[in-house]
This record gives C-alpha cells, sequence and structure tokens, in this order.
C-alpha cells in the first residue's frame, strides 16, 4: 500500500475535495444588490426573535432552484454578504480505510486499497457542509496540541473556514473506520480534552447569522448560546454524546437535532412521535430525529414531518448525520419551510455516502438541488402529520 495520503484525498480515482467557498449572496447590478427571486425585494425586516415563526412559509417554487441561497430568512437588519454559521466545539479526526475484508484475529496483513484522514464527524464536518452550500463558516473551540489536531486545523483552514478561534489543548480523538465488503469496523480513541476554555463569546459571534454547538463543553457552550439568544441569533444544537448540562443547553437552544440513539436517551418512549413531543417540551422550538437509511423525522410548533431517505450509492456512512446538521442549518439560512429543510439536509446527507470518509463526499450546491427536484416525481414523498393530543 502506498504512504498516507492528506486530508480530503483518497486513492483508486476518488476524487479531491472540490475547491471551497461560495459566491456572495444576492445579484449585483452596476454595485447595487438587486433581490433574490421570490423575497420581493426584501433586504431587510424585523430581525429574528424568540416568538417569532424561525421558517420561512411554504411557496409553490423552488425558492432556490434559480438563485444563491438567501440572508432574508430571519430578516436580518443590514445588508449582508453570504450568512455566517458559526460551530463552536471540539474537533476530532477521522481515518478511514477502504479494504477487501475486515480483518479477522491473527489474520495476516491485508492491504488497504485506499485510506483518507480527515477531519471527524461534529462541528468541523457541519461547518463544511453549510459552507459547500452557500454560507460562510467559523470553527470555534479546540481541537488536540498534537500533530492530528494540527492536522485537522490546517485541513478546515484550506477547505475555507475560519480558523482562529480555535485553541489547541489535550489530545485529538481519533475515529478510526475500515470500510470492506463484509461491513464496516468502527473504533474511536476519546483522546485528552484537557483544561477547560473559556470562549470569548462575544468575539466567537462576531458577525454571526447562527450558532452551532455540540455539547462537549455545556458550560462554556451556555454562555456563548445565551449571549446569541440575546443577539436574536438562532442556536443549533447538535447532540453527540449526553453529559452533565446537555439538559441546559437543550433549554437554550432554537432546534435540537439529534440521532435516533440519543434521541431515545433523551426521551425513551415507544413511538418517534412522542419522543418529539418530549423533546420539544425540553424547550427547543424545533427538534429533527436523523434515522440513517430511513431518513429524519422533525417537529416544528403541530407540524410533524416524515422525511424518506433519498436513494444513494453507499460506500460509507461515517459522516452522514453531520452533513445533515450543515445542510439544515444552511437551509434555515435560506428562507425556506421546515419541510423544504428537512429535504434538503437530507439530499446532501445522502449525497456524503458516496465516497471514503466524511469529507471527501462533501455534495456541491448544485448537486443538492437537482437531487431535490427529483423527489417531485419520486413515490417516496414527505409526509405532514399534525400529533394528536
Amino acid at each position: 500500500m502506498g504512504g498516507m495520503r492528506s486530508f480530503g484525498e483518497v486513492g483508486h480515482g476518488i476524487p479531491r475535495v472540490l475547491a471551497a467557498g461560495r459566491r456572495l449572496v444576492g445579484r449585483r447590478t452596476g454595485g447595487v444588490r438587486k433581490p433574490l427571486p421570490g423575497t420581493g425585494g426584501r433586504h431587510a425586516g424585523p430581525p429574528y426573535h424568540p416568538h417569532r415563526a424561525i421558517f420561512g412559509a411554504s411557496r409553490a417554487a423552488d425558492p432556490l432552484a434559480n438563485s444563491p441561497l438567501s440572508t432574508c430568512a430571519l430578516g436580518y437588519a443590514a445588508r449582508v454578504h453570504a450568512p455566517l454559521v458559526v460551530g463552536l466545539g471540539r474537533i476530532g479526526v477521522a481515518i478511514s480505510g477502504l479494504g477487501p475484508n475486515l480483518p479477522g484475529v491473527d489474520a495476516h496483513v491485508a492491504d488497504l486499497a485506499a485510506l483518507a484522514t480527515s477531519p471527524a464527524p461534529g462541528v468541523a464536518v457541519a461547518l463544511r457542509a453549510a459552507l459547500r452550500l452557500g454560507c460562510r463558516a467559523r470553527a470555534a473551540g479546540t481541537h488536540g496540541a498534537d500533530l492530528l489536531g494540527q492536522l485537522a486545523r490546517t485541513a478546515l483552514r484550506e477547505a475555507g473556514i475560519d480558523v482562529e478561534m480555535l485553541r489547541a489543548v489535550g489530545t485529538s480523538a481519533c475515529d478510526v473506520v475500515i470500510v470492506a465488503g463484509d461491513g464496516t469496523l468502527r473504533t474511536r480513541y476519546n483522546g485528552d480534552r484537557g483544561e477547560p476554555i473559556v470562549s470569548d463569546a462575544a468575539t466567537t459571534l462576531a458577525g454571526a447569522s447562527a450558532l452551532l454547538i455540540d455539547g462537549t463543553e455545556p458550560g462554556d457552550q451556555l454562555q456563548v448560546a445565551e449571549l446569541a439568544r440575546r443577539n436574536k441569533l438562532p442556536v443549533i444544537f447538535d447532540v453527540s454524546e449526553l453529559r452533565d448540562g446537555t439538559a441546559e443547553l437543550i433549554a437554550s437552544c432554537d432546534i435540537l437535532l439529534a440521532s435516533e440513539r440519543e434521541a431515545s436517551e433523551l426521551a425513551p418512549r415507544g413511538e418517534l412521535t412522542d419522543a418529539l413531543a418530549e423533546l420539544i417540551a425540553l424547550g427547543p422550538r424545533a427538534v429533527v430525529i436523523t434515522l440513517g437509511n430511513e431518513g429524519a423525522i422533525g417537529r416544528h410548533g403541530d407540524q410533524v414531518i416524515r422525511c424518506p431517505a433519498f436513494p444513494s450509492d453507499v460506500l460509507d456512512a461515517h459522516g452522514a448525520g453531520s452533513v445533515f446538521h450543515g445542510a439544515f442549518a444552511a437551509a434555515l439560512l435560506s428562507e425556506v419551510p421546515f419541510a423544504r429543510c428537512m429535504q434538503l439536509a437530507a439530499a446532501a446527507a445522502s449525497l456524503s455516502l458516496r465516497e471514503l470518509g466524511p469529507w471527501s463526499a462533501m455534495p456541491a450546491r448544485e448537486d443538492v438541488l437537482a437531487l431535490v427536484r427529483t423527489r417531485r416525481s419520486d413515490s417516496g414523498q414527505m409526509a405532514t402529520t399534525t400529533p394528536t393530543t
């Protein structure tokens, strides 16, 4: 086997990471910003408010079909460029290998067909997904003070993510994933988080349009989340694991995103609709539970949405949930309704399954929109219901 390749680059013809970054939102003629299609010329409006509807109203036409992502979703008080998503959390590393078979006990050394190293699923992958869909991205929090941590930081910076608010402490968490014809093997080294850091909340949120947190440092993240709420910024909590302080973070967020496993620990109910109701009662205004190859289910107010997964060629599913979360954040800032946010996020997650590792197959905006359009003639449509009381 050849030497280990760099972040976002794998063997056997698997494409390298596409260039990150997007055009500024809106179109310009003679230096004057023209309104985006479907916005009615609105560049400003009432700012986001905790009691205001967070999702755009449903429209017959596809609001993203012919324009860059809109920044009017929450009615920003000033003209802005691409919205800035800030991700606050702990960034680890994933090492993914592609082989013919999973290793057996005392088996001979087998050659891997490909090897990829990348930032691990979580805040980093979610931010890159948002970036690919038209947002700007800033990573804040920590990574390991070791070689793996520096490699992760470099990968984020080269992708176009602002890393000035990241601090190097402790040792890197590392996921090791082997994908083979007879299954997938995943192991994890949790690393050492080192001494807790205290984020400068105002600096972290400077210029931000939304805050994405992972709950790895509940006390610190709660302070930043509370400032975000006071500044009328939506707070999106991507639950990675449960620990002391998770309940307070849930109460402080606008949108809770969780896998089925985390949701079952937070709300151990038999039916998913019951779990959604229980999670909504904890404080968030909307909840989405990702269900792997069965798609996702979410609730906003009295609206329950079931979003089937999009068909996809699956090579490696590691990190697809984080792609969903980042794409959902981008859709939230695009003035589209709750159901469309889920649909766009599900499409992005599906497209991320095609290559090795959570970084290489990051879908482009055009690919996501093209996949969403296929659902109009597909029999697997989204279902909307109203929960019974």
